[in-house]
């Protein structure tokens, strides 16, 4: 299951590859980084989500088939630390 993000004006995230890392920490999940493929790699309450900076915008990629609830719930959190971290607001995802 993946989800693209973007910026609500349509323009890239000009993110640095370190700031990735420091973009997405959500507050309200427990979560923590794993090795692996990926700009950023991260266990989000026992989903391996993948992160990566493409074209359209940043893909949040998941291992795991797990249930659309749940994957929507752990992309509304770290989408809420991006903003955060970057004062962008983003498109519906």
């Amino acid at each position: 299951m993946e989800f693209l993000v973007q910026t609500a004006d349509g323009e890239l995230y000009d993110l640095k590859a370190g700031d990735l890392g420091k973009a997405f920490r959500p507050k309200r999940l427990p979560f923590h980084k794993v090795e692996g493929q990926g700009m950023v790699r991260l266990n989000v309450s026992g989903s391996v989500v993948e992160i990566n900076d493409e074209m359209g915008g940043l893909q949040i990629y998941f291992e795991d088939e797990g249930d659309h609830a749940t994957a929507s719930r752990i992309v509304d959190s770290l989408v809420e630390s991006l903003i955060e971290f970057t004062g962008i607001q983003a498109k519906n995802h």
